[in-house]
């Protein structure tokens, strides 16, 4: 009727404005996040030579190329350009919230559920777009970080060799995630981590030998291996964290725990990597 007809306009009236500023957001954190992540690979790299003597480390640390403003300005622009959030995601947004919300009204007044019942469902359908959104705006900026970052590090390829994945390790970390923290990676490649991801990109130097240093004791950080932290946990932690099939099978020798971790190629979002389910294991 009437009324129901002008509640979806007004939510999607609503929607769209909230589309709009998630579009403005996205695009000023790009920017903060890819300067942050540059600051942040200098400091790394730094924090990388520090076995080495100061006047050593001043010296090789003076050759740090640091990309000029117009150059980040133009890789975040890359980005946007590049970004289906707008194309898929916020050009529609509204519409395609206004039609779940207004189904879920449907569905439950249809149901004959209680009044109570249908407002705790309504509020559970407004906040599926929202979280949706705040999750892709999240990986937007992680993205933009981690693009600079790869940028940086490639622009002192006479510094860095490569890179290794670290993961911020704890019990709601995938398992895709520990499966490929402390892999090397070539500065030819990118981290494509998954939505809402949390991993980052530590930079590698070369040895102290390799760099005229011979016979000091080689002080480079070395990452421990995913699997090494997680054979570190209770039985009942690991469980929960791989599933049970999936952890009876690496207990068994049956499931590689580099496999854990599985490629997945978007056709608008790119490759990414994701956890292994028990069908993909062959469970």
């Amino acid at each position: 009727d009437a009324g129901y007809k002008r509640l979806l306009r007004n939510v999607q009236a609503e929607m769209d404005r909230y589309g709009a500023v998630i579009g403005d957001t996205v695009d000023i954190g790009r920017q903060q996040a890819a300067q942050l992540a540059l600051d942040q690979a200098e400091a790394l790299t730094r924090a990388a030579l520090e076995g080495l003597p100061a006047q050593a480390q001043a010296s090789i640390m003076a050759t740090f190329n640091r990309m000029p403003r117009e150059a980040v300005e133009a890789l975040t622009a890359a980005l946007h350009e590049d970004s289906p959030l707008v194309r898929l995601v916020l050009n529609d947004f509204g519409e395609k919230a206004s039609k779940e919300i207004g189904q879920a009204l449907l569905t439950n007044v249809a149901a004959g559920r209680h009044p109570t019942a249908i407002a705790r469902e309504m509020v559970r359908a407004w906040g599926v777009p929202l979280t949706r959104a705040n999750a892709i705006s999240r990986t937007e900026h992680l993205r933009a970080h981690r693009s600079a970052t790869i940028a940086s590090y490639r622009q002192n390829a006479h510094i860095v060799k490569t890179w290794t994945w670290h993961a911020q390790l704890d019990t709601l970390t995938c398992m895709s995630c520990v499966a490929k923290h402390g892999t090397e990676w070539p500065l030819s490649e990118t981290l494509d981590d998954h939505v809402s991801g949390r991993c980052g990109m530590i930079p590698n130097t070369p040895t102290w030998e390799e760099l005229g240093f011979e016979g000091m004791p080689d002080t480079a950080v070395h990452v421990e291996p995913g699997e090494s932290w997680f054979n570190e946990l209770s039985e009942a932690e690991q469980r929960k964290m791989m599933g049970p099939k999936i952890h009876d099978g690496w207990r068994e020798g049956k499931v590689p725990f580099a496999d854990l971790s599985k490629e997945v190629n978007h056709p608008d979002w790119g490759r990414s990597y994701v956890q292994a389910s028990g069908e993909d294991l062959g469970l």
